[in-house]
């Protein structure tokens, strides 16, 4: 995927973005999976996108068959969990305004692609918020 948003959720009528992705990600709702119950994360690509998808069941079949499949299910777990990880710490550490840096650090190139809203709830700000900063840094 590439240039899109990810991963959201939608609480009380508003929508929040949880990440974007880029090109060769692997998107998953883990816990959801593992849990067996619908995950209540959706994706939505914001740029033209080519998808390969798998059922839980039949990519934990592959495990059995082959180590390299398991190894690999391992591989994507961890990055996925390095990635939450560094989110949860950015949250808890920065201000939206060097939140909004390392933004701009990791996904740039979609600072103009797609609607500001978006950034803005990635950052976990408002809008207007969101345009103060921008013009601070200009």
């Amino acid at each position: 995927m590439s240039g899109e948003r990810c991963g959201g959720i939608s609480f009380r009528g508003d929508e929040y973005n949880k990440s974007f992705c880029s090109a060769h990600d692997f998107i998953a709702s883990y816990g959801s999976l593992l849990a067996g119950v619908p995950s209540r994360i959706s994706i939505q690509a914001l740029a033209d996108s080519l998808l390969l998808t798998i059922r839980y069941s039949d990519f934990r079949s592959l495990y059995d068959r082959q180590l390299c499949w398991e190894r690999l299910g391992r591989l994507l777990i961890e990055r996925l969990y390095v990635k939450k990880e560094l989110r949860e710490r950015e949250f808890l550490a920065l201000s939206a305004e060097a939140r909004y840096l390392k933004f701009l650090e990791r996904y740039g190139h979609l600072e103009t692609a797609i609607p500001q809203y978006h950034i803005a709830s990635y950052l976990g700000i408002t809008p207007v918020a969101l345009s103060r900063i921008r013009k601070k840094l200009i």
